[in-house]
């Protein structure tokens, strides 16, 4: 990794770790999950940086993947467990980074602890030559010894630019992977804990898209949100995103199923615990470094 890289990974994740935590003193009960959305991804832009993904808002049972559609009107309420997770880059280099809030009490202060700890846990034992079951094998050992279950279908993932989920990934349980962590790599570690199964599945298509296959069809509109799509340079997009695209936005509905339908785009699931547990989720970005390795988004 060049020197250069390296700081602007460094500044990404600077910026996300400062979008987060922004985020995190926004949800209140009563407050509108669009309006912290746009607040927090706005912050992003002005301090010098792109979205890398869009804001996920998941509450309670959901682990990841919900973010407000444009029209949304739901708002957090006494008790709910919000993961906010955000992601900024800057030309294309990712800081990905998340917490969990419990919006006026403290009943679940245990649950969220144990997606925290198990974080720090597995930063203190990354460095070069450790495999990725090691650090799945601490988290699931933290998370299980505080009474809870580790989510054993989500991981981390090596950032690469312009690439959020890179190839490796970062389990949350030892999962036989034996595959080393090497000097220069960047990775998120997001340990996830359940009250439930541990177990999560996507049966509700979210908010969040990705492009499957960038092409113009012929229809202005549509093919000016094609565009739109095609400067996301392969990140996630919002439905939010692309209806400020929309030169036509009272037929947005309409384009949003031409998009659909001709295989352009497709939704990201909502993931959400199989057995309706609460889920928590603690998350930063690291460079390995020659003897350990450097947390790029604690601020």
């Amino acid at each position: 990794m060049t020197s250069r890289e390296a700081e602007m990974l460094r500044r990404a994740g600077e910026i996300a770790g400062k979008a987060r935590d922004y985020g995190a003193s926004l949800v209140k009960e009563g407050a509108k999950l669009l309006d912290v959305a746009e607040k927090v991804e706005a912050f992003i832009i002005e301090s010098g940086g792109d979205l890398a993904f869009p804001i996920n808002l998941s509450i309670n049972n959901q682990a990841a993947h919900y973010t407000p559609a444009h029209d949304d009107e739901r708002i957090f309420h006494r008790g709910d467990i919000v993961k906010v997770d955000v992601g900024a880059h800057v030309d294309g280099y990712i800081g990905d980074t998340a917490i969990t809030v419990e919006v006026g009490t403290h009943h679940q202060k245990r649950l969220i602890e144990a997606s925290s700890e198990a974080l720090e846990a597995a930063i203190s034992i990354i460095r070069p030559g450790v495999s990725v079951r090691e650090v799945g094998q601490v988290v699931s050992t933290v998370i299980s010894s505080l009474g809870f279950q580790p989510v054993r279908n989500l991981t981390g993932h090596q950032l690469k630019q312009y690439i959020l989920h890179a190839g490796l990934s970062i389990p949350n349980v030892d999962d036989g992977d034996s595959t080393i962590l090497r000097e220069g790599m960047a990775v998120a570690v997001e340990p996830f804990a359940s009250t439930g199964s541990g177990v999560v599945d996507g049966r509700t298509s979210g908010n969040i898209f990705h492009a499957l296959r960038i092409r113009h069809v012929g229809d202005a509109a549509v093919d000016s949100l094609v565009q739109a799509i095609e400067d996301r340079r392969g990140l996630p997009f919002s439905e939010r995103y692309l209806y400020k695209s929309d030169p036509d936005p009272d037929n947005f509905s309409r384009h949003l199923r031409k998009l659909h339908r001709m295989g352009i785009i497709r939704p990201y699931p909502i993931l959400s615990d199989t057995k309706g547990g609460l889920v928590s989720q603690r998350e930063h970005s690291l460079l390995v470094t020659a003897d350990g390795c450097e947390v790029l988004t604690r601020v």
